[in-house]
This record gives C-alpha cells, sequence and structure tokens, in this order.
C-alpha cells in the first residue's frame, strides 16, 4: 500500500516481478492511478476501467504527434 513516502516506479515494479513470476505473465505495461472506479456495490468496475484506458491510448498518441 502506497504510504506517501515511497514511490516506485514501473521499472522497479517490473524488475522485482521478473524474478517473482514468469516472463510470459509479466505486464505489457503498468498504469498508476490514485483510485480505482467502483459500482454502486462497491465491487471494481471494470467497464468504468476499459473507458479510462481507451481515453489514456488516446490522449497519448495525440502527445506524440505534438
Amino acid at each position: 500500500m502506497p504510504d506517501g513516502q515511497h514511490h516506485l516506479t514501473s521499472e522497479e515494479i517490473l524488475d522485482w516481478l521478473k524474478v517473482k513470476i514468469a516472463r510470459f505473465k509479466l505486464p505489457a505495461r503498468i498504469i498508476f492511478t490514485r483510485a480505482l472506479p467502483r459500482t454502486h456495490n462497491g465491487k471494481v468496475s471494470k467497464q468504468q476501467l476499459k473507458t479510462r484506458l481507451a481515453e489514456s491510448i488516446i490522449t497519448l498518441s495525440t502527445e506524440d504527434k505534438k
């Protein structure tokens, strides 16, 4: 859990995972977020996660063109 004092990078997380799990199980990318979107029942909203991911990919691709 984040404690506000330590900030891991995606590279540090991937380096740690490389010694813990099989290579084919490594995530393609790591995305940081402050909170996960939740449904009214308190479950993680996969649909909202997909929407956020799509929006961030579009934003990143338009920034690359600048």
